[in-house]
C-alpha cells in the first residue's frame, strides 16, 4: 500500500486550486496564457501567466475569493499567494525587468492550446525563456536549457531572427548566434544591451520598483 506524503497532499491541493482558478477565469471570460513550466504545473513553486489588460479587476476579485493574498501590485505585474500556491501574473503583455516586450494581443493570436489552458507559441516560448533567463534572472536553469535546445530545433528560425534583430539590432544577431552554438554563458553578457533595446522612459519607475523588490524579497 502506498503511503501518502506531505508532498503528495500539497501537490493535490495545489493542483486543485490551479484547476479551479483557471476554470473560474474561463467562466468569467478572462483570457490568459501560461508562460512556462506548464508541463507539470502543480509541481512548480509558482504559476506564471499573462492576462489581458482589461481583466485586472475581475482577476483580483477571483483570486481573493480563493483566499489568495495580494503581494506585489503595480502596472504590469501582480502576485497573489497562499501557503500552497503562488500566482505570478503579467498584465497586458510580457515584461522583462519592468519593460514591456510584447503585448497580450500579439501573444494571444499565436497561442497554442493544451488540454486545460493556452500556452505561448513555440517561437514566443523560445524567446521568452531566453530573455527571462538573461534579463530577469541572469542565469539559465538547467530545465530551461533543455527546453530551449528542443524548441530551437522545432521553430521557424527566420521568424525568431527577424524579431530579435528588429528589437535588438546587432545584439539580436549575436543572441541568435550564441543560442545556435550553445554559448549560454556568452549570451548572459548581453543583458544590459538587451534591456536598452526594450527600454522605455514611461516604464522606468516600474523598472526601479521591480529591482528594489528583488533586493528585499
Amino acid at each position: 500500500m502506498r503511503i501518502r506524503t506531505n508532498f503528495d497532499e500539497r501537490y493535490e491541493v495545489r493542483r486543485n486550486i490551479i484547476e479551479e482558478v483557471f476554470k473560474k477565469f474561463k467562466k468569467e471570460n478572462i483570457r490568459f496564457i501560461v508562460l512556462r513550466n506548464y508541463e507539470n504545473i502543480a509541481e512548480e513553486k509558482d504559476v506564471d501567466f499573462v492576462v489581458e489588460n482589461n481583466s485586472r479587476q475581475k482577476l483580483k476579485r477571483i483570486l481573493e475569493e480563493f483566499g489568495l493574498r495580494k503581494g506585489i501590485d503595480f502596472k504590469y505585474y501582480l502576485s497573489y499567494k497562499n501557503e500552497k500556491v503562488w500566482f505570478d501574473i503579467r498584465v497586458g503583455g510580457i515584461i522583462y525587468n519592468g519593460f514591456l516586450y510584447k503585448d497580450f494581443e500579439e501573444l494571444y493570436f499565436k497561442r497554442r492550446r493544451l488540454k486545460k489552458f493556452y500556452v505561448l507559441s513555440k517561437e514566443d516560448e523560445l524567446i521568452h525563456l531566453v530573455l527571462h533567463s538573461i534579463v530577469d534572472k541572469g542565469l539559465y536553469k538547467e530545465k530551461y536549457v533543455v527546453k530551449i535546445e528542443a524548441l530551437i530545433r522545432d521553430v521557424d528560425k527566420e521568424k525568431i531572427s527577424k524579431e530579435l534583430e528588429k528589437k535588438f539590432g546587432k545584439y539580436g544577431e549575436k543572441l541568435i548566434f550564441y543560442l545556435e552554438k550553445g554559448k549560454y554563458e556568452k549570451s548572459l553578457g548581453l543583458k544590459w544591451k538587451l534591456i536598452l533595446g526594450i527600454f522605455s522612459v514611461r516604464d522606468l519607475f516600474v523598472f526601479l520598483v521591480i529591482n528594489l523588490v528583488r533586493i528585499f524579497r
